[in-house]
């Protein structure tokens, strides 16, 4: 725990010098204040642990201060607290202080002060680790473009409207919909996901009408309506006025799509009346690439998860890894960047390095099967880790090769491995010595691909 903080508030310039000097004394950091609103205005921006006031500018206040984890004392003579101190106690003050005694009271106020900041931090950490878990609605990251989205969507959870959110591929619409969802509903109340091909489906519609029916608050999340063929957009106008006229509000509809809705009616993708339906209200998600200051949260928020649902050993990221995380672009935004993290953890031993991320993200190049998280999802772990591995070893072993100019013995020193293993190892990858040894880059001369390269 940090130092403690105390506002001192009175208007006599010299009682505030004062008792910030006995404050300073035991290394307190003191500000003073001219008033309770100079205070309040102050503590919004900055922690306060203890707040000594003195009895005229604590009226009507108390209860204002004693909503925050903030010891409250107030302070004058001894004769002053004789006669009205149990007044102040009465109406929320924590303590009171005799400005005339010793520091064996005010020991006591700092003790309770401290007491309080230790019960802030704790409860801070909680709510971080919680968030941690839940990923605050799975909207992680600190960016001011996120922050406004999180405001926007606790706001539209106030109002029932239709809500169209647009962003590319990756960057969390439908988490965004979910978040928008759970700040709404009741455990249990359904959030029903209808892609594009669902609603290709002839009697779709037979299958969900029983879905806005009923006293719960659900959430229906279209997926991409601006691609549906005419007459799939149709019926789905249809159900839509349907829906609104006999169920106005249980039920939210959420679109998701990678258009907006201007560029959707522009490109006669949607018949306006729709897209006037489905969206009442528009919510902007910016590519990652905007918002780059969201991906170290992000990065260590998908390391944490990745390594309690697989009951991994702890995993931590190396600065250098953070680092190129950081300076990528990531074309496939959010989504992307959790495939490169499942990719590392499945190579790394504790800490996640940059030999353990994809080449496309090491070498910021084009991307290859292995690196496709979708297409290692649709294959078994094994096969799916057995590809991963061979990509890496031979990134691995062809950057370790051309460092020491095709030399095995000294790239088996380097690599910590018997020369013998490291030479079945070039085999299996028809790797030969003597072509690094004519392609070999001078020492000291770092290469984009070597082992000290950035």
């Amino acid at each position: 725990m940090g130092r403690l903080t105390a506002l001192v508030v009175d208007r006599d310039a010299a009682i505030r010098a004062r008792l910030q000097d006995r404050l300073a004394a035991h290394e307190i950091e003191a500000r003073g204040a001219v008033s309770h609103s100079d205070a309040s205005t102050w503590a919004r921006s900055h922690d306060v642990d203890l707040l000594l006031v003195a009895p005229g500018e604590l009226i009507g206040e108390c209860e204002t201060w004693r909503r925050r984890p903030v010891v409250v004392a107030v302070f004058a003579t001894a004769a002053e607290l004789t006669s009205t101190g149990s007044t102040w106690l009465d109406r929320g003050a924590d303590d009171l202080l005799a400005l005339d005694d010793g520091d064996v009271q005010l020991d006591l106020v700092l003790k309770r002060s401290a007491s309080f900041a230790l019960q802030r931090e704790r409860h801070a950490d909680l709510q971080q680790e919680r968030r941690d878990r839940a990923g605050f609605g799975g909207l992680v990251g600190r960016s001011a473009a996120l922050e406004s989205i999180r405001e926007r969507l606790e706001r539209l959870s106030a109002i029932h409207e239709t809500v169209w959110i647009e962003g590319e591929r990756g960057v969390g619409k439908k988490r965004s919909a979910r978040w928008l969802h759970q700040l709404t509903a009741k455990r249990g109340d359904p959030f029903v996901v209808l892609e594009a091909d669902d609603l290709e489906i002839a009697g779709w519609e037979e299958r969900v009408l029983g879905f806005h029916e009923g006293g719960s608050r659900r959430t229906l999340y279209l997926v991409e309506p601006a691609l549906l063929r005419p007459e799939v957009s149709e019926r789905l106008q249809r159900w839509v006025l349907r829906v609104g006229e006999t169920n106005p509000t249980g039920l939210r509809i959420v679109s998701g799509s990678t258009l907006s809705v201007d560029e959707a009616i522009e490109q006669a993708r949607i018949p306006r009346p729709l897209a006037s339906r489905l969206a009442q209200t528009r919510l902007s998600i910016p590519a990652l690439r905007e918002r780059l200051e969201d991906v170290a949260p992000l990065a260590m928020h998908f390391v944490r998860s990745i390594g309690h649902v697989n009951q991994l050993a702890p995993l931590r990221l190396s600065a250098a890894a953070l680092d190129r995380l950081e300076a990528y672009d990531w074309p496939g935004n959010v989504r992307e960047l959790r495939h490169a993290i499942e990719h590392a953890a499945i190579l790394a031993d504790g800490l996640i390095d940059l030999p353990h991320l994809p080449k496309t993200v090491r070498d910021d190049g084009a991307t290859t099967p292995t690196q496709n998280g979708e297409d290692l999802a649709s294959r078994p772990f094994r096969e799916a880790k057995g590809m991963v591995v061979a990509e890496f070893e031979r990134a691995y072993l062809t950057a370790l090769m051309r460092w020491e100019r095709g030399n095995v013995t000294a790239a088996a020193r380097s690599a910590g491995m018997l020369r013998s293993a490291l030479q079945r190892l070039l085999r299996k990858y028809g790797l030969k010595s003597a072509d690094f040894r004519r392609k070999a880059t001078p020492k000291g001369a770092p290469t984009a691909s070597g082992p000290q390269a950035d």
